[in-house]
């Protein structure tokens, strides 16, 4: 998994809230700076496919 920073591809960096299971992308504890654009690139001896998805984050500030 990667994410689209103003154009730019940068592999995730996984932590203990930003993990990657059995090629699903888990985030915990969202922040609004988790949104945007995300793909999912998988390669093998035949080629390369990708799969762009969008992770919007909405809800109340909590203090």
């Amino acid at each position: 998994w990667m994410k689209d920073t103003n154009g730019i591809l940068k592999s995730l960096e996984e932590n203990g809230r930003v993990w990657v299971n059995q090629g699903t992308l888990n985030i915990k504890k969202v922040q609004s700076s988790d949104g945007g654009k995300y793909q999912c690139i998988v390669r093998n001896s035949i080629g390369e496919r990708r799969i762009e998805s969008v992770l919007v984050v909405t809800g109340e500030v909590i203090l």
